[in-house]
């Protein structure tokens, strides 16, 4: 009798599965201190990356409105400093 490419793979699956259920077992939680120090570390990185693209454009955008509203404020102090002289 031949097996069909079906049954072959899942024959695979299932001593796949018997073997690693012996060797390890299903429920088992082996993670090594450093791989959760790793990931710690990652994830701490790649927010700090986000929170630090957010802040630098944010802080562009306001000092711009700042920069503009400075402007606009001399420009009237120099309108009535003109309007001082004249008068």
């Amino acid at each position: 009798m031949q097996l069909t490419e079906e049954d072959r793979s899942r024959s695979l699956v299932y001593t796949y599965c018997i073997v690693y259920k012996n060797r390890k077992g299903w429920g088992s939680l082996e993670f090594n201190t450093g791989d959760i120090v790793y990931q710690l570390i990652m994830f701490i990185l790649l927010f700090g990356i986000i929170f630090a693209v957010y802040f630098l454009v944010r802080s562009l955008l306001t000092r711009s409105n700042k920069s503009n509203r400075i402007e606009q404020k001399l420009d009237r102090v120099i309108e009535l400093l003109e309007k001082d002289e004249r008068d």
